[in-house]
């Protein structure tokens, strides 16, 4: 979906599957279930390409042309890249949310790992970071994040959870890495 900031506002849809590239990306998604579809999306506001993150099975980064036109590569988010987690197995891990970093960096948020990882797309390797914050002297785990964003002139990481009547929204200072 493209906004336009004009008055009144104009929505325009762009399905991936009406993409230049797309062939390439369903050949990976050939028995992906339904509700394994796109869960992030992000843009690189120097060069205007777009990022969307498909869930799982297989979990994949696909980088759109900044005209919205073409899918530029399908990228497999695989052990070999670092997606990995002591939390779940290799075919439970997810990935649900995703955030621009001005590092160049895409923060790709994961439900079932608890965590984020730090995915560089130069050297196609993540490193991640543990989703947790401190309550009264004790570790706690955030549970069923599905919302990342950044505000990097401030510091913060926004993470929003989707837990029903106990959804939060979770405001960090952004660690240093």
């Amino acid at each position: 979906m493209v906004v336009q900031p004009t008055d009144p506002i104009q929505l325009t849809r762009v399905p991936l599957a009406s993409l230049k590239g797309y062939p390439a990306a369903v050949e990976l998604l050939v028995g992906n279930p339904l509700n394994k579809g796109p869960e992030g999306i992000t843009v690189d506001p120097d060069t205007g390409r777009v990022f969307v993150v498909i869930e799982g099975q297989p979990r994949l980064l696909l980088v759109v042309s900044p005209d919205l036109n073409e899918i530029q590569e399908v990228i497999p988010l695989d052990r070999g890249s670092g997606f990995v987690s002591d939390r779940v197995n290799d075919d439970e891990l997810d990935v649900s949310g995703l955030a621009w970093s001005v590092s160049g960096v895409l923060w790709i948020l994961s439900d079932k790992g608890r965590q984020i990882f730090l995915y560089d797309p130069r050297t196609r390797k993540a490193d991640t970071i543990e989703l947790t914050y401190m309550k009264n002297g004790d570790r706690k785990i955030v549970k069923h994040p599905e919302g990342i964003a950044l505000d990097e002139a401030k510091g913060l990481l926004y993470i929003l959870t989707d837990d029903g009547e106990k959804s939060r929204l979770y405001v960090f200072n952004i660690p240093e890495l």
